[in-house]
Parts: structure tokens; C-alpha cells; sequence
């Protein structure tokens, strides 16, 4: 998970971090609430592995961004290595010593796995699972359906790497135009729960309302909306090309 989030660091100094981030979230959880200090820890040392995965899966998404932005340059190396007569497991062995990472550990996987005499519609299927894009979906299936009924790879890798650049422009056109609303659903519940805290700050009491009946139904309301919010916000803001 650290290799593929992009995180250079072992898992015990990770383990360490989260052991140490959740601590201190409890103790200013304490601070801000002015509740039990030993309830606050046990929150934050919950809630410390959740932040973790959430965080690791975030990167993740960043680590394929990056071997999509690569594709491209991979189609082009495998249409040049096609129009020279090299077949396709060849073409992915020059891609791997052409590209740099983290392409070319992906790509080193599945030319290993050839070398150790697996077919290629298997290894490439195992770099899809490893790694899923909707360009790498596509880049798999045309390898795969040229391996197994041949035609011109030089042109489709050519044309492959023309649509994914396309894309891509198009990907960041809508990404500045609607960085707005997304920002904006980030900051939702930013902003409430500062609010909620500068009133805990003024209002003797505040939190007392809470521990009632009826507060607790406010509370329930106030994070269903707050998350309902967020989904519709990054609904919206969500284009797919």
C-alpha cells in the first residue's frame, strides 16, 4: 500500500506516525471539547487507521494519474518498436528501459512474468487489477486483442496515444473550470464544524444541548446534511470525459 500510495517510508515508521497523529488528535479533541481526556484518546486512536486508509487511497489515485499521464509515451515507444519488428513482449522490454517510474515498475512486472513463461493476456490482466485507469483498460485491451488477432500495432498505438492526449487537455480544462464547486465541498464541513466550535467557545454550555434527546436528533441532521452536501457537490463537480 506505501508503494503504491508513493510513501518513502517502512511500514513501522508509517505504523509510528498514525500511532502518534491519532494521540495527538485526542488530546486536542480534549482541548477543544473540554470532555474526558481518556475517551478523546480512544476517538483518536480509532479514528487514526480510517484517516490512514483514506489518505493512502488518495495517494493511490495520484500514483495512477501518473502512470496514465506516462501512456502515452509508452503507446508511442511500442508504435515505434512495432514499425522496427519487434513483437509486443519486446516492445514492453524497451519500454522499460526507456520510461521512468512508476511506469516502468508496472511494465517490469509483466515482462518478468513473460520471462518466467506466463502468457501476455494474463500478465497484462494482472497489471490491470494491480493498477486500474479507464487509459490503461484500453491500453491492455488493444494490446491483448492485437496479440490475439494481429493487425496494424504501429497505427493503433500511434492513434492510442494521440486520443490520450486529447483527453488529457480536455480532463484539464474541466478540471480548472470546476476547481471551484470542488474546493467548496471540501470546505463545507470545514466551515461547520469551526462555526460549531466558535459557538462552543461563546455559549456556556453549548455542548450540553447535545447530550439530550432532541440535540442528539440536531446532531444526526447536521452530519447527514453536511455529508449529503458533500456527495452532491462532488456529483455535480464529477465530468467524466
Amino acid at each position: 500500500k506505501l508503494e503504491r500510495a508513493s510513501v518513502r517510508l517502512r511500514p513501522a515508521e508509517y505504523g509510528g506516525i498514525v500511532l502518534v497523529g491519532g494521540f495527538l488528535f485526542g488530546l486536542l479533541l480534549s482541548w477543544f471539547l473540554e470532555i474526558n481526556q481518556l475517551i478523546c484518546l480512544v476517538i483518536g486512536l480509532s479514528l487514526a487507521p480510517v484517516a490512514s486508509n483514506l489518505f493512502l487511497l488518495s495517494r493511490r489515485h495520484l500514483y495512477v494519474s501518473k502512470i496514465d499521464n506516462q501512456l502515452p509515451e509508452a503507446c508511442r515507444l511500442l508504435s515505434s518498436a512495432a514499425r522496427a519488428g519487434l513483437s509486443i513482449p519486446q516492445g514492453l522490454e524497451l519500454a522499460v528501459k526507456e520510461l521512468p517510474s512508476p511506469i516502468r515498475k508496472e511494465l517490469e512486472i509483466v515482462v518478468q512474468e513473460l520471462q518466467l513463461g506466463r502468457h501476455l493476456e494474463g500478465a497484462l490482466q494482472e497489471l490491470l487489477k494491480r493498477v486500474y485507469s479507464q487509459d490503461l483498460h484500453v491500453f491492455v485491451n488493444a494490446l491483448i486483442i492485437q496479440q490475439r488477432s494481429g493487425g496494424d500495432l504501429a497505427r493503433v498505438m500511434a492513434q492510442m496515444a494521440s486520443t490520450m492526449e486529447e483527453r488529457k487537455i480536455i480532463s484539464q480544462i474541466i478540471r480548472s473550470v470546476t476547481a471551484q464547486a470542488r474546493y467548496s465541498a471540501y470546505m463545507l464541513p470545514v466551515i461547520s464544524v469551526f462555526i460549531v466550535f466558535m459557538m462552543s467557545r461563546m455559549i456556556d454550555g453549548f455542548f450540553d444541548l447535545f447530550t439530550t434527546f432532541f440535540g442528539m436528533i440536531i446532531a444526526g441532521i447536521f452530519i447527514v446534511l453536511q455529508i449529503v452536501g458533500v456527495l452532491l457537490v462532488r456529483k455535480i463537480s464529477n465530468i467524466e470525459i
